[in-house]
């Protein structure tokens, strides 16, 4: 690859651009944000998505920070995603905004409905208030004058794996992960980037992947106010009602009882995640003024593992992973082809509205799942349709909303609940779920999230303001699964109890308290019997942070995590972790180590430790060791910012790390990042 002439093309780029950005250090989440932030982060983990998917919301959040919106424009993609708006707070804030026109401070905020001050501290950084500026229309002399970010990371573990040794090594490429993210913006009306991953272990220019990266992902976004409201090209992500039948990307889990309810929007799809996305063209177009309809249409090939059978190609399962570094997994790519299109409308009147959608999914070959008595009712066959319809209703203190699905073998599956604000320091809200063990959704089959369907669920959800300084979150979950699981050979149920407290003193003391308790079912076997067990986990935490000084921060947190199997020991996981984070001028620290002893896999702890700037991460400890990390952030000039990271995990119960093709021989593991961001 000729990179020079690379270097001096972007070069280029950046001098057509006269307007420079101000540089914003790392998000500064607001507290509750950044306990659910966290939170959401463990659990993404734990269900195997990639990181590049959680760190598509926290660059959302850093883009909110450099553009904040103004909170008269009453955008419901922005007030409800970044600011996180509940419902009841919108209904109010567009109420008090119809009836006494544009909000002219931020004291005038507190005095809305649903909101307070406590609320307008937290969120002020990202938005204003004042007469919004009308927009004006498109044009190409505005194009010149737009801001545009170049980023570039790469990363790579520095001991040895098995894959990479050998004469003929299992991976073909080398052990480096590159990321290039290129973006630019010109107003709220247009956007378009381009982002490009190669994986460690793909070939890079060479071999199979002679085009360079091993994924490339554009996308042109538009923003009007006429009647084309928005239209997306390229790579982008869906979101309608409930999200039984429509959901796709990262979402923000929440305790919080004020965060259910109907959200719709079309996003570009900006993160190198190769699954959960969408490629072609999508628009919304307001056809009345409380009515809008969303179109899109898709056609791209995705991975999948294919067989030959006696009346054609068959495709036995969907890979989610973007993986292909092996023979295997390079057999898997875009494999198969998948149309998917589908509308939208959504009708508004006063405090109600509702929505209705149809979608449709065709694949190129038919999909015939794994044999096994739990895939009985799996997803068959070559195509698939949704039909759902929605609602939202607003009386008084209270909000209804539900979604109605049904796919093209009439299995159905719905949810219904409300949300009570009962007093400015009690919210309650209660969720109903029932989705038949055959019904299937078009966006699941499109990421790898489970529990699209099977289950009867029932969530109880309770906000408690304790003085002026704390908030108790409650929340407990009871479902059914009237068929069988994965791993679960019998119909079963799970309950679930998370109970969190956050608060902090007159000082600069944060603190917050969390403890999760879970019963579900697996299966148990000896000699002789088989059968169905249901062990108990317990989880504790424990997260201090406090500012002693303007430039120093610190972060204390002990998670604990207990295994209680019927008719066994108890298994125990314990991690004491501590970050000092010290900010200066031009160059930021964080520096951490953390303290572990897991048991074993069962009681593993997932821990989210700082990463770079528009990134996100987590780590899973098991057995006993120590981990350590140090992160680092100098910005030598205004628009420019370089970042280091360097982790090691060092174990005192093994001497070998991984297993087959990540074997590490050796009871340590050390991984660095590097990253460029360039604003201009």
């Amino acid at each position: 690859m000729n990179w020079k002439a690379v270097f001096l093309l972007l070069i280029c780029f950046g001098f057509f651009s006269p307007v420079s950005a101000q540089w914003q250090d790392s998000v500064a989440l607001p507290q509750g944000m950044a306990e659910d932030w966290e939170e959401s982060l463990l659990y993404y983990a734990t269900e195997g998505y990639e990181e590049v998917e959680e760190a598509e919301w926290q660059a959302a959040l850093e883009d909110a920070l450099e553009n904040p919106q103004n909170i008269n424009a009453l955008d419901e993609h922005y007030l409800k995603q970044v600011l996180r708006l509940t419902a009841y707070q919108y209904y109010h804030l567009c109420r008090y905004v119809d009836l006494y026109g544009a909000i002219q401070s931020y004291a005038e905020v507190a005095a809305v409905e649903g909101f307070s001050t406590e609320w307008v501290l937290q969120y002020q950084p990202y938005f204003t208030v004042g007469k919004p500026v009308v927009k004006s229309s498109f044009s190409w002399k505005r194009l010149p004058k737009g801001k545009g970010t170049l980023l570039v990371r790469s990363g790579q573990v520095l001991e040895k794996q098995a894959a990479y040794q050998g004469e003929n090594p299992a991976y073909e490429g080398n052990p480096m992960q590159l990321l290039v993210k290129c973006s630019y913006r010109c107003g709220d009306f247009l956007r378009l980037g381009w982002t490009a991953e190669k994986d460690a272990g793909e070939s890079f220019f060479r071999k199979s992947n002679r085009q360079g990266f091993d994924y490339n992902g554009f996308y042109l976004s538009y923003q009007g106010k006429g009647f084309v409201r928005q239209l997306l090209l390229g790579n982008y992500q869906l979101h309608f009602g409930q999200g039984i039948a429509m959901a796709m990307g990262f979402q923000l889990q929440s305790s919080d009882p004020e965060s259910a309810g109907k959200s719709n929007f079309i996003k570009a799809h900006t993160s190198a995640g190769e699954s959960q996305f969408l490629q072609g063209a999508a628009c919304r177009l307001q056809l009345f003024p409380n009515g809008s309809l969303s179109l899109f249409a898709s056609m791209q090939r995705t991975d999948a593992a294919m067989n030959l059978s006696d009346t054609g190609s068959l495709a036995e399962r969907l890979a989610h992973t973007g993986y292909h570094r092996t023979i295997s997994e390079r057999a898997k790519e875009k494999a198969l082809r998948q149309l998917m299109c589908g509308a939208y409308g959504e009708c508004r009147y006063r405090s109600f509205c509702a929505g209705s959608g149809v979608y449709l999914l065709s694949f190129a070959a038919p999909i015939q799942q794994q044999s096994g008595l739990y895939n009985l009712f799996a997803f068959h066959g070559s195509d698939l349709v949704n039909y759902s319809a929605d609602y939202q209703w607003n009386l008084k203190k209270i909000l209804f909303f539900g979604e109605l699905a049904m796919d093209s073998r009439a299995a159905m599956a719905c949810c219904n609940g409300l949300v009570v604000h009962a007093d400015d320091r009690l919210d309650i809200s209660l969720l109903w779920q029932c989705k038949s063990k055959a019904f299937q959704s078009v966006s699941a089959l499109l990421q790898s999230a489970s529990g699209y369907s099977n289950v009867h669920s029932l969530s109880l959800k309770a906000k408690f303001l304790v003085g002026r300084q704390g908030v108790a979150l409650l929340t407990w979950d009871e479902c059914r699964y009237p068929w069988l699981k994965y791993a679960v050979e019998s119909p079963s149920r799970s309950s679930a109890l998370y109970a969190r407290w956050d608060g902090k003193t007159g000082g600069s003391l944060q603190y917050s308290l969390l403890y999760q308790w879970k019963r579900a079912a697996t299966n148990q076997s000896d000699l002789h019997l088989r059968g169905i067990a249901y062990p108990q986990i317990h989880r504790g935490l424990l997260r201090l942070t406090c500012q002693p000084q303007e430039r120093w921060h610190c972060k204390v947190q002990l998670d604990f995590r207990c295994l209680q199997p019927e008719g066994a020991s108890v298994q125990k996981g314990l991690a004491l972790t501590q970050y000092l984070i010290w900010k200066g001028e031009k160059v930021q620290l964080t520096t951490g180590y953390s303290l572990f002893d897991a048991e074993n896999q069962s009681v593993a702890l997932y821990v989210s430790e700082p990463d770079l700037s528009g990134a996100a991460s987590s780590v899973c400890y098991s057995g006993r060791g120590m981990h350590a990390v140090l992160l680092c952030s100098w910005k030598p000039c205004r628009g420019i910012c370089f970042y280091a990271k360097y982790s090691r995990t060092r174990y005192a119960d093994r001497q070998s790390i991984g297993s087959g093709a990540t074997l590490i021989e050796g009871n340590h593991k050390s991984y660095v990042k590097l990253q460029m961001v360039w604003k201009f």
